[in-house]
């Protein structure tokens, strides 16, 4: 009896001491995750790009060891760790190149070293865009589709120099292929002023710098692009001057 006794004690010592000091081993499972913006404009300066993560794991997510990691098409690499529960930041320096950043890899690892890693094609599976567009300067491609186009670009302009906003700016007017939400393409415009007033009149006015640029992106050159758009009060006035001002700003 008292060897039976002590067989069952040791039993349940040792599964209390299995039960307290064994690691768990399932790795974490991602439930969603998502991105505050696709679209980086660093001529207004350093910008962050915070990425939330929904996800279960039976222990504690290390966030300092998880981390995602994007890629340029240039080759500039970002791996970022997380610096607090459930939030990945990815920075982005006026120093760094523009161009679309591919969103490679998200790698989550909990505190016993479990880790479950999303490829790129995973992360789509949740609705993550496949990558973030970044531009260091401020051009005439409002919807940072690469191309300047009289239907899309031009006609933005011209709505917003009209004092259009909302639905009325953008509807019908957003290229397919552009990267951008309607909200980041209206934010573009609201930049506008630094570079549209076109004639350089010290202001931007839907009948001289709207025309002029709609005339431009329909293949207008030499008096043809300038002919009664251009203000009375104008300082760039010259048809050189004002296509050379144009494609300065051109993607």
């Amino acid at each position: 009896m008292k060897s039976n006794l002590c067989w069952i004690f040791s039993v349940i010592f040792c599964c209390f001491i299995g039960n307290s000091y064994g690691a768990e081993s399932d790795p974490p499972i991602v439930n969603a995750i998502s991105v505050d913006q696709t679209y980086v404009d660093l001529s207004q300066g350093s910008q962050t790009v915070t990425f939330s993560i929904d996800v279960f794991d039976e222990s504690e997510i290390d966030w300092a060891l998880s981390y995602i990691m994007i890629r340029s098409t240039t080759g500039v690499l970002k791996w970022i760790n997380g610096s607090q529960p459930n939030i990945i930041s990815v920075p982005f320096d006026t120093s760094d190149p523009s161009g679309i950043y591919e969103i490679q890899q998200l790698r989550i690892i909990d505190i016993h070293g479990n880790q479950a890693t999303y490829s790129s094609s995973n992360l789509l599976n949740f609705g993550l865009p496949s990558s973030i567009s970044v531009s260091s300067e401020i051009d005439f491609d409002f919807d940072k589709n690469d191309t300047v186009d009289a239907l899309t670009d031009g006609l933005l302009l011209l709505r917003h120099a009209f004092g259009l906003t909302g639905s009325s700016l953008t509807d019908n007017v957003i290229s397919l292929d552009s990267p951008l939400t309607v909200s980041e393409v209206e934010s573009n415009l609201e930049q506008v002023s630094q570079i549209a007033d076109i004639d350089n009149d010290g202001s931007v006015d839907a009948l001289t710098d709207g025309l002029i640029l709609l005339r431009y992106a329909f293949g207008l050159r030499g008096e043809s692009l300038i002919s009664n758009v251009i203000s009375n009060n104008a300082t760039r006035t010259s048809v050189a001057d004002i296509e050379a001002y144009i494609e300065s700003h051109m993607p």
